[in-house]
């Protein structure tokens, strides 16, 4: 071959002349737009405790890293005092062993339940609101719920007195990472404080280039509702920023026992018989009805009954085999158990007779309905239908007829149920009785399930 034929090796086929990939650009740090509102966000939370002289505690990262919370809840007005809760040296080495690291734990949580008694030893010293810092590790989030499960269920050790009757927690939820503190707060509100009222809520802080989700944990507030809607108008007002309260939640739904009144206790209560009913009854009296309405439902009988031996078409394949009617018909179709016991509902059309004949009625229709309510009104009261009118809908259809003494609308679903709604200007409930057994009658196997009446 020729002497060069390295050099033309490499100049063969096509020339990658740009990359179509780029290189994925490192996540940019917060910008200041982002730390502007993770600070508005807290003072926002901070704002919703009601105690004008508040002692706040802040969940922190290791003592020689910045916490944030610190300063800015030192420079708000309404709180008196700012307690630091920082992440206790050496809890989060990575050479530790599995038991070195639960032993850790544990001391930590003494360390920082002697740190709480500490700093609010003496007389009405207590806490009114947790924040959480963006410094503060998952693992101190985790000791924070053992302490609070420990004083609001009155274990051995826990710190006693040192809460005050409203607490708020609250935290800025940024990234997916931060998760655990939404996940913390709600646990407290789910099972830790089993107390009334307590509300979780989610706010977010959106801002053209930022959003932050504020999680908020509130227990003893009654106005939580209240305040929580005045914050977010005063932060829109005051900030350029977008707020969205995005769900507000309460506690678990607690069972209430069924009260019983003893004997005794009934004696000082009275009985419907026991308050006088005349003026009720003479005003009752004084009305003059004007007319009567009534308003019955009607079906198609069933064509079979329970209990009766049919033949029935398995899944549609065209096999029938005998089964017995288990449930009654709903719509014309019905409950059917075959021999090796499944149970189907199966429209009419799939089940055969067998050894008791299916019951044959008349098909409803618009005309056999305009019939019977002309035939019931001729027996009834020899009345003439002054006007009529029938309008098709759907598969049925809707009649509306006058006459001298009422009215009548009657609705046909195109199936099976018919439903009347009759008016009449003498207060009778024994010419509407007659007039749905004379229509029943004209109009074949129907049957009432439903009946309702009122004077008007």
């Amino acid at each position: 071959g020729v002497s060069t034929w390295q050099d033309d090796v490499k100049s063969r086929g096509p020339k990658v002349t740009q990359k179509c990939e780029e290189p994925t650009a490192a996540e940019p740090p917060l910008s200041k737009t982002d730390t502007e509102s993770t600070a508005v966000a807290i003072k926002a939370g901070v704002s919703l405790i009601q105690d004008k002289n508040a002692i706040t505690t802040v969940l922190c990262g290791y003592e020689t890293e910045p916490c944030n919370s610190i300063k800015l809840l030192e420079k708000d007005e309404n709180i008196k005092e700012v307690v630091p809760l920082y992440t206790c040296p050496g809890l989060m080495a990575d050479d530790q062993s599995f038991d070195d690291r639960q032993a850790g734990i544990f001391k930590c949580k003494e360390s920082t339940v002697k740190a709480l008694d500490a700093s609010l030893a003496g007389e009405d010293r207590k806490l009114s609101a947790i924040v959480l810092d963006k410094s503060a590790p998952k693992v101190m989030g985790k000791i924070l719920g053992q302490i609070l499960f420990r004083i609001f269920r009155g274990q051995k050790g826990a710190p006693e007195g040192i809460l005050s009757d409203q607490l708020l927690m609250l935290a800025s939820v940024e990234e997916e990472s931060e998760g655990w503190r939404r996940k913390l707060l709600n646990m407290v509100r789910e099972k830790i404080i089993v107390a009334d009222p307590i509300f979780g809520s989610r706010v977010f802080l959106n801002s053209s280039d930022s959003s932050i989700e504020l999680y908020l944990t509130s227990f003893g507030d009654g106005l939580f509702f209240e305040h929580l809607v005045g914050m977010v108008a005063t932060v829109e007002r005051e900030n350029d920023l977008s707020l969205e309260i995005r769900d507000v939640l309460g506690g678990y739904w607690r069972s209430k026992k069924k009260y019983s009144i003893s004997k005794a206790d009934g004696l000082g209560y009275f009985l419907f018989e026991d308050v006088k009913q005349e003026h009720s009854l003479q005003q009752l009296k004084s009305q003059q009805a004007l007319g009567h309405q009534s308003i019955f439902q009607l079906k198609q009988g069933a064509r079979y009954d329970v209990g009766n031996i049919v033949l029935a078409n398995y899944k549609g394949i065209g096999f029938f085999t005998a089964t017995v009617v288990e449930v009654d018909h709903v719509d014309d179709f019905y409950g059917v158990k075959f021999r090796h016991g499944e149970i189907l509902k199966l429209p009419i059309s799939d089940l055969r007779s067998r050894s008791t004949p299916q019951k044959v009625f008349p098909a409803i229709s618009s005309g056999m309905i305009s019939n019977a309510l002309r035939n019931t009104l001729a027996e009834l009261s020899d009345q003439i239908i002054t006007e009529e009118d029938v309008y098709d809908v759907g598969d049925g259809s809707v009649l509306v007829a006058l006459w001298q003494d009422g009215t009548v609308v009657i609705g046909w679903d195109g199936r099976n149920q018919v439903d009347i709604n009759l008016f009449t200007y003498t207060e009778s409930r024994e010419f509407a009785s007659n007039f749905i057994s004379s229509f029943k009658e004209s109009a074949g196997n129907l049957t009432i399930f439903s009946r309702d009446e009122q004077p008007r």
